[in-house]
């Protein structure tokens, strides 16, 4: 038979057994909520990095050429999260106008029927260019309909058949196609496209807004 001392120290045994298991799951507890808490605040990775960003820069500007981060946006007009873009890049370019500068490249896609007219217009506005694209981005095509005199009155002051003119020019094929050109060269595939410096976003990121941000402050920090 057992006797109380033999028992008593058993029972010391499963104590002490108990509180290590106790310890362990508490603390694997805490290492899986951290865990889970870091990734759910961790920013959308990169799709990939172009080296040679900087090539893609010769567009429409929007901001100041210095600032030291670039979003170079291939757009198109009818996508709905191009606009969506738009407006967020708008947004923090006015809070952060010597940090983020935006480049826009037309890249019209064959399914959507009047995006290469949005896209023409927007090449023809030149330095009201911020103005027409606000525009565009506001109005998306509804109903398949654009108001080409209502964007030429309201953001570009001329009457629509200069507008009209100049979306027919060879110059402004000429500009589309370098466009194109570079979107092809980049393999785009889906609008938006962007090139944060020489992060790449195939598609808006649900939490794009907070990666800038977060761009933005590590600059700021001068890291």
């Amino acid at each position: 038979m057992m006797n109380s001392s033999n028992r008593s120290r058993d029972k010391v045994l499963h104590l002490v057994v108990y509180a290590l298991l106790a310890v362990a799951v508490v603390s694997t507890g805490t290492r899986v909520a951290t865990t889970l808490r870091r990734f759910r605040h961790e920013p959308t990775a990169p799709t990939g990095t172009e080296v040679n960003w900087r090539q893609y820069t010769e567009g429409q500007r929007l901001g100041r050429s210095a600032a030291p981060l670039t979003a170079v946006v291939f757009t198109d007009y009818e996508c709905t999260a191009c606009s969506q873009l738009g407006v967020i890049l708008r947004k923090l370019r006015r809070e952060y106008p010597a940090v983020l500068t935006e480049v826009v490249r037309q890249y019209p896609l064959p399914s959507h029927p009047l995006a290469e007219q949005a896209a023409r217009a927007a090449l023809c506005a030149d330095s009201s260019f911020d103005r027409v694209h606000d525009a565009l981005i506001e109005t998306r095509p509804v109903n398949g309909q654009v108001s080409w005199q209502g964007l030429a009155r309201a953001a570009l002051g001329a009457d629509s058949t200069r507008l009209e003119a100049c979306m027919a020019a060879p110059e402004t094929t000429k500009r589309l196609r370098r466009d194109m050109a570079d979107g092809e060269r980049l393999r785009v595939s889906i609008t938006p496209t962007i090139l944060l410096n020489s992060e790449r976003y195939d598609g808006l990121p649900a939490d794009f807004e907070a990666v800038v941000r977060s761009r933005i402050h590590a600059i700021q920090r001068g890291r």
